[in-house]
């Protein structure tokens, strides 16, 4: 499967508000020079991964989707993302090794993780700057991803040179 086109109309859904929405561009503009935050979003099962495009979409964001761990890896490399929606179950690449390889790349990328599992070990749960299990709903995964992108262009204000991509 391939990457999905970056879309860059914005929408307004439920859970996200247009003023919330207004305050992650703001944000995101003046430390990188773009309006709309890019996702990518990480999933083995097809139907998920366009249900959670469309989501984002609709709510304002850009959303490049990737159906593995490795695939995830080579869109990371050459595209810089605000946020990684990650699942832990996948074949070949789970999302522990997965959110590993990314943080080699960049210490502050917020990764979400997104399961259905219950036994994530605690080593690879530091790996994630947030957890929303499946099935919690559109709201909670949209106010998640919010706060981490916000939080992480605080950070990147604070000390850019720290928290840069490990070039």
């Amino acid at each position: 499967m391939s990457p999905a086109p970056e879309m860059t109309q914005p929408f307004h859904s439920p859970g996200v508000t247009r003023r919330s929405m207004s305050k992650v561009g703001s944000d995101l503009s003046a430390t990188k020079n773009r309006k709309i935050p890019t996702v990518l979003i990480v999933d083995d099962e097809p139907h998920v991964l366009e249900v959670r495009r469309l989501l984002l979409e609709k709510s304002g964001y850009g959303a490049i989707v990737a159906d593995s761990g490795r695939q995830a890896l080579e869109i990371f490399k050459r595209t810089v993302v605000d946020a990684i929606i990650l699942d832990y179950m996948m074949p070949v690449m789970d999302g522990g090794r997965t959110a590993r390889e990314i943080r080699k790349l960049d210490r502050a990328v917020p990764i979400i993780l997104s399961t259905a599992s219950v036994r994530v070990p605690a080593a690879v749960l530091q790996l994630f700057t947030a957890v929303v299990p499946k099935g919690s709903g559109p709201r909670r995964l949209l106010k998640t991803l919010e706060k981490q992108i916000l939080r992480a262009c605080r950070l990147r204000q604070r000390n850019p040179l720290n928290l840069a991509r490990n070039d």
